[in-house]
């Protein structure tokens, strides 16, 4: 099942862009709701996939726009974010360089970075493999070739970009929410980058089912809760109507961040985030294979660990039957990603 009618990396064939807006499935599985985000696929099942994706094509499609030859780029070599902007980049016939932080022969033992090289990525090894560092040399790449830069996580700048493209970003993926059932009262979201956490937030503020009463965060990466909150101000300023101020604020493990961004006493909705990744639960490298929810694999870097996490800390939430899991995307397979490759793997 894909939102794509053809399966193509070709423009002649399929013009991505033009599926941006369509709203993935919400499926009712084994006691819980999933958003299939996984579904947002134009190779199809097992091709790339997601609401980062959505967030890449989006600004892939811009870079078009301005006339840009192509774009650099640095994340980790476990990081969807090289398949999907290598995959955009082929697409769009925009030129990709990735930076990682081991020599290129390394890192493409890795399975997102071989899909990135399958699909034209040039590879450019930056000093440490620590991500200040990936996104110094990603600049600096950018500033010498003349090419336009993928922030981290896919996400925008506003010292670049402004706060209305800004906003737009946000946006785009922020009506994915349109579609959840008004008898959801809990919504859990993996949190790694938290653009998705910025985006679904601002979406559960603008189309808040009748239903909702809490939101749930599960970091399995560094706390970036900061970067969400200053989003979520942002688009309560810019559209005039409540959206930060709509959360009541829980942070078990940032009491000083829960303070500095409580909302309301009477605010209608609970914002709980749980760092995993600083309780040491997860190692943010690691993987956790083979966990499903609903039938449906999750990400093993992603997703898995937060369905672990609530069966083993927080199982009332896969039982009572009112949760709705939010699936931001799936890892793509290399067979699938091999048959759609301009060049093969290797």
């Amino acid at each position: 099942m894909s939102l794509f009618p053809v399966h193509s990396v070709d423009r002649a064939l399929s013009r991505w862009e033009e599926h941006l807006h369509e709203l993935t499935p919400v499926e009712r599985r084994g006691g819980i709701w999933l958003k299939r985000e996984d579904l947002f696929a134009p190779l199809g099942p097992g091709g790339i996939n997601g609401g980062k994706l959505r967030s890449c094509i989006w600004l892939l499609w811009r870079m078009v726009a301005e006339g840009l030859p192509g774009f650099a780029h640095g994340a980790s070599v476990k990081s969807p974010q090289h398949a999907c902007a290598a995959g955009g980049a082929h697409h769009f016939g925009l030129r990709c360089v990735a930076v990682v932080g081991s020599d290129p022969s390394s890192a493409v033992r890795n399975q997102e970075v071989a899909v990135a090289a399958s699909y034209g990525a040039e590879l450019v090894r930056a000093r440490i493999a620590y991500n200040p560092a990936l996104q110094r040399r990603a600049r600096e790449v950018a500033a010498a070739r003349g090419l336009g830069l993928l922030d981290y996580g896919i996400s925008t700048d506003v010292a670049r970009h402004g706060e209305q493209a800004v906003l737009a970003f946000h946006q785009l993926n922020a009506a994915q929410a349109a579609n959840i059932p008004d008898d959801v009262d809990t919504v859990v979201i993996p949190a790694g980058s938290c653009n998705s956490c910025a985006h679904l937030l601002l979406g559960l503020a603008l189309h808040r089912p009748a239903g909702l009463r809490r939101v749930v965060l599960a970091g399995i990466g560094p706390c970036r809760v900061g970067y969400y909150e200053e989003r979520l101000a942002l688009a309560e300023r810019l559209l005039g109507r409540p959206v930060a101020s709509l959360y009541r604020r829980r942070y078990p493990d940032h009491p000083d961040l829960e303070a500095r961004y409580q909302g309301p006493s009477d605010a209608p909705l609970l914002l709980e985030y749980h760092d995993l990744h600083a309780r040491g639960l997860f190692d943010y490298q690691a993987e956790a294979q083979g966990v499903e929810l609903g039938g449906v694999p999750m990400h093993p870097t992603y997703e898995a660990k937060v369905v672990r996490w609530l069966r083993s800390a927080r199982p009332e939430l896969l039982s009572g039957g009112r949760t709705l899991f939010w699936v931001i995307g799936a890892r793509a397979d290399p067979a699938v990603m091999q048959r759609h490759a301009p060049r093969g793997f290797g």
